[in-house]
């Protein structure tokens, strides 16, 4: 369904990072709501399975522009990347200072932020109506998308910005500095879990995985 821009994120064991986010799609269809969660406007009760083929693809093109504008994956992703490479200057030896470890860190957001997504224009159609049996209910995804984006938004705060780092917060025990951050690294939320298994491979559709 939603295809992962490495977005996501959120499957965070083989998929590292991957989440529900990132179909390519420039059409919005339906979906959203002015007080900032994610509803398709399609009956809550209905199954995936039971939508009709432009229900569902109007489902994955809304909940996709709605996580695109709302949960910001790059950003944590390459937040997480500024701080993993902070550390490891902090890690090298004694030479290390403050200014080496956020210019590190600075240099490898950069980079990471302003490259394009390797996901972008490949050229197939990943809002694909799942095959098989899935009895996950559009309540079920709704509450998964907006769990997801809420889950994205607290791990982007929890990172340091790289200013703030200093070689002794990096290498303080228990600081999360130590591992590289990877204490802001989100878990996939129960909801997502539980849609999967209503939807056996709806995951893998909405991030674009197997």
């Amino acid at each position: 369904m939603i295809r992962a821009s490495r977005l996501v994120v959120l499957a965070v064991t083989s998929t590292a990072l991957a989440v529900a986010y990132g179909c390519s799609s420039s059409s919005g269809g339906g979906g959203g709501s002015d007080n900032g969660t994610y509803s398709s406007g399609l009956p809550g009760s209905t199954s995936a399975g039971d939508l009709t083929g432009d229900q569902f693809t109007q489902f994955c093109e809304s909940a996709a522009q709605f996580v695109a504008t709302k949960a910001p994956a790059q950003e944590l992703l390459c937040r997480f990347a500024g701080v993993s490479a902070a550390t490891a200057v902090a890690a090298i030896g004694t030479s290390a200072t403050d200014m080496s470890v956020q210019q590190a860190c600075t240099d490898t957001y950069n980079t990471c932020i302003n490259t394009p997504n390797v996901d972008a224009g490949s050229g197939t159609n990943p809002c694909t109506k799942p095959t098989g049996a899935c009895t996950a209910t559009v309540t079920q995804i709704e509450t998964c998308v907006n769990e997801s984006v809420s889950t994205v938004q607290t791990a982007v705060n929890a990172i340091p910005a790289c200013t703030s780092l200093t070689v002794a917060s990096l290498k303080a025990p228990g600081s999360g500095g130590s591992s590289g951050g990877t204490s802001a690294i989100p878990t996939l939320p129960q909801s997502c879990t539980d849609a999967n298994t209503a939807c056996p491979g709806f995951l893998g559709g909405l991030t674009g995985t197997p």
